[in-house]
């Protein structure tokens, strides 16, 4: 919830989408891998995350370096991909429409999710674990 106290009424809004306890790269890295196109994500992908650092930090999250965001942001590439396999496996594609056709696109059909994957080189890192 967000507040802003230079405005009255102030306003709340809460975004129940994907709610779960885990590192802030949980908010922007969905945005990053499935928004933008594998080009665009190459280019902008460390400066909006090095943005989205600086912003934790200046709000008072002192203990999560940008070196590992950009660690939880690979390790969030696989689980990104599950979670859109798993939810395809209870849908009918056909009748798909709008952001969840989308979601299907960018996993498999443009290759931004795949690309992000294998730019992170994503496989390796999973055998480091």
């Amino acid at each position: 919830m967000f507040a802003m106290p230079d405005r009255q009424p102030s306003l709340a809004a809460l975004d129940w989408q994907s709610v779960c306890r885990g590192p802030a790269i949980v908010d922007i890295g969905p945005f990053i891998a499935g928004s933008l196109q594998p080009d665009d994500r190459r280019r902008a992908e460390h400066s909006l995350l090095e943005t989205y650092h600086a912003q934790l930090v200046a709000n008072g999250i002192g203990d999560y370096s940008l070196a590992r965001m950009q660690h939880d942001f690979a390790l969030m590439l696989p689980c990104m991909l599950a979670g859109i396999i798993g939810w395809l496996a209870n849908s009918d594609p056909d009748r798909l429409s709008g952001r969840e056709q989308r979601l299907v696109e960018a996993a498999l059909g443009d290759g931004r999710v795949i690309s992000a994957l294998l730019d992170h080189d994503v496989l390796q890192l999973l055998n480091t674990l």
